[in-house]
């Protein structure tokens, strides 16, 4: 949850409905006063081995509500992402 309340950040697992069926989920921001529901990433979680651990986005607000950081997997590793959403709240 944003601290203005009206937003919330948040993912999905791959086998989600709003996910979309090739191993990339969204991140998603969720105005709470609109009702809107904005994807504002789309990020590959998915791993080609089967019996690896699961990478789970995880979306999550630094402490000036100006970044999130979130997981994703690329180049054959999980990596940590970080996105400005200076624009986006504004």
């Amino acid at each position: 949850m944003h601290i203005s309340e009206r937003f919330i950040l948040t993912d999905a697992y791959i086998e989600d409905e709003v996910a979309f069926g090739d191993g990339t989920i969204p991140i998603r921001l969720i105005d709470m006063k609109s009702g809107k529901d904005e994807c504002l990433i789309r990020i590959k979680t998915q791993q080609p081995y089967e019996f690896s651990l699961r990478v789970d986005a995880h979306p999550a607000w630094d402490k000036s509500f100006r970044y999130i950081a979130f997981n994703g997997y690329a180049d054959d590793t999980r990596r940590v992402y970080i996105a400005d959403l200076t624009n986006v709240l504004n």
